[in-house]
């Protein structure tokens, strides 16, 4: 799970509510344990997001993979917080994409949640838990600081 929440200061351009389950969904390289996951492998993955975006050029794909993105640097905002499950098949992209924003050149300032013990999209499967109502408290306290 990913959340981006982006707000700029005034006269930049406004991002105040950015949310993606995963903005670097993928890629034609494999990122951490993506070709060896249990119940998701790459293979399985890859298909689901050549469907999924049928109008793209692949897997490196811009849409898909925001490491392929040139614009990248000029992110219209200077804060992002990205949340990432402990169990989630998708972790490893979340850490990715702050690898890759950092690399691109953008200077905001990025904040990686990892919630020990959660798989992918807990808090939609139990926002009332505790780690879900900690994701909630924390995402509107981002958002309003």
């Amino acid at each position: 799970m990913d959340y981006r929440v982006c707000r700029s200061e005034s006269r930049r351009r406004q991002c105040w509510w950015e949310y993606h389950q995963q903005y670097s969904y993928s890629g034609r390289d494999p990122v951490g344990n993506e070709e060896t996951h249990e119940m998701y492998p790459k293979s399985y993955l890859d298909k689901l997001w050549e469907y999924v975006c049928p109008g793209t050029t692949g897997l490196d794909d811009s849409w898909i993979n925001s490491g392929m993105d040139p614009k990248l640097s000029r992110f219209g905002c200077k804060r992002v917080l990205v949340y990432v499950a402990e169990k989630d098949f998708m972790k490893e992209r979340g850490w990715f994409y702050k690898e890759v924003l950092r690399k691109s050149g953008w200077d905001g300032e990025i904040e990686v949640v990892d919630v020990e013990g959660e798989d992918h999209i807990f808090s939609v499967f139990a926002p009332d838990s505790e780690n879900g109502m900690a994701m909630l408290k924390k995402v509107a306290a981002f958002i309003n600081e």
